[in-house]
């Protein structure tokens, strides 16, 4: 079994545990009852109402945040991730104004062109027919630190179609409508915590995975009580050991579960500098790209000889803490090298590690990018960083990683594009990559304007 299907076999493990865990002291413990909130307690009842109103403000926010600013191009480069964003969008906003529909016909016995079964009814197959499917698709990708992320994504979706199923034999249930509802906000609050913390410079060595799951104990309060942040973090343990034993991880591999990834830095430009104090007798105060490549050059040539071999790379990468597929794919791309000189080392490894915030400020100091072609053709030649005029897997896969697309996914989306030879033009770049060098300039001015 490959490495691909025995983590998918943990995911599913993972999912179906969830859903276990949740029966178990929902239905099995908790006889499936609950309290609507409007039958509860005048304390729970205004934070369940401040929680609503707040959660509707989000979801405006987001939807206007999406509707004036490019995708992240992990979401829609490739056709199937496409499809499902745009179903995720879709389902999910039909979602909240159906199952806000679904409670106010069914508390007021009214309809309001439809019935609340109807509504309910319609949620449901929001959910399973699109909202859950596509959440579950896009969270082998998600940011942060993998061996927290993908369990606590998945644990909030297996709630989201528990609850779904509750209402789907229930769809009258003012309950489970409510669970329904509530769910479905996570992704709302995941935004918010991870905004608030971005901003302020909160945890900044963690600001994805803490506001992920900030996100996730707010919403599952609400739906599960006082002990549902237990059971999530239940869910969370299950899989990092299930990750253990059928993936079977070694060192590396697990540091990188466990390590923040975000979408603006593959090697951190941190570990980089700390590497070159520990190795060098020089600082990186003051020292310009080029003397730092130099400096590290000559501490990884031990015999003096002007060149490196490919052991000499992978022991660099490994002590920057790069992910195993990273590592991978400069070991491919230098294995019929014996001889690895200053200039190649410089433009190839010395490159990578925070591409985008190099990208960023490349464009920014280019005052005469007016035009999408100029604009395409200056994140081009940043990428091409052996100068060849083409891209070739190796110097786009380390962007496409930094993005949050698989390792496996960079290689479908380079042979889709690519061609029978593999390599991406310009002309290519710039009409079949659009989203790519169009994100890449909005993130530069964001910056920008940030600064």
């Amino acid at each position: 079994m490959s490495n691909r299907n025995r983590s998918a076999f943990a995911f599913l493990l993972t999912m179906f545990s969830y859903l276990g865990i949740y029966w178990l002291f929902m239905d099995y413990f908790g006889n499936g009852e609950g309290t609507s909130w409007i039958y509860s307690s005048m304390q729970y009842k205004s934070q369940f109402i401040a929680f609503a109103v707040f959660s509707v403000l989000l979801n405006c926010y987001i939807i206007y945040f999406h509707a004036s600013n490019p995708p992240h191009p992990k979401y829609i480069m490739l056709p199937k991730r496409k499809f499902s964003m745009m179903s995720h969008i879709i389902a999910g906003s039909a979602e909240v104004i159906a199952g806000a529909m679904a409670w106010i016909c069914i508390y007021t016995g009214d309809s309001i062109v439809f019935s609340g079964y109807t509504w309910s009814m319609i949620t449901v197959v929001c959910v399973f027919a699109a909202h859950a499917p596509s959440a579950l698709f896009q969270t082998p990708g998600v940011f942060g630190a993998k061996g927290i992320m993908v369990p606590a994504y998945i644990g909030i979706s297996s709630l989201h179609i528990y609850c779904a199923i509750h209402l789907a034999f229930e769809p009258e249930s003012l309950l489970w409508v409510e669970r329904t509802w509530i769910t479905l906000q996570a992704y709302a609050f995941v935004r918010l915590y991870g905004r608030l913390m971005w901003g302020f410079g909160m945890i900044p060595n963690s600001t994805y995975t803490v506001g992920t799951m900030a996100g996730g104990a707010t919403i599952i309060h609400f739906v599960i009580g006082p002990a549902g942040l237990l059971l999530f973090c239940m869910g969370i343990i299950l899989y990092i050991q299930l990750t253990k034993l059928i993936l079977k991880p070694s060192a590396n591999e697990y540091n990188a579960l466990m390590e923040e990834r975000t979408h603006s830095a593959t090697i951190n430009d941190n570990v980089r500098a700390m590497w070159l104090e520990l190795n060098t007798e020089n600082t990186t105060t003051g020292m310009g790209e080029m003397e730092a490549a130099k400096a590290a050059f000559e501490s990884l040539d031990h015999d003096n000889s002007g060149t490196l071999d490919v052991d000499e790379i992978r022991e660099l990468l490994i002590s920057w803490d790069a992910t195993p597929h990273v590592i991978q794919a400069y070991i491919d791309r230098f294995e019929q090298q014996k001889e690895i000189d200053f200039e190649t080392f410089r433009k190839t490894v010395w490159s990578i590690g925070n591409m985008q915030n190099r990208i960023s400020l490349d464009l920014l100091r280019d005052k005469s990018l007016s035009n999408p072609d100029l604009i395409a053709k200056a994140v081009f030649e940043f990428l091409d960083i052996d100068k060849s005029g083409f891209l070739e897997l190796m110097e786009i896969e380390v962007l496409l990683v930094e993005w949050g697309m698989a390792p496996y996914e960079a290689v479908d989306y380079m042979r889709h594009f690519g061609g029978d030879d593999g390599r991406i033009s310009i002309e290519e770049f710039t009409q079949e990559m659009a989203p790519l060098w169009k994100f890449a300039f909005k993130r530069a001015q964001r910056s920008e304007n940030a600064s």
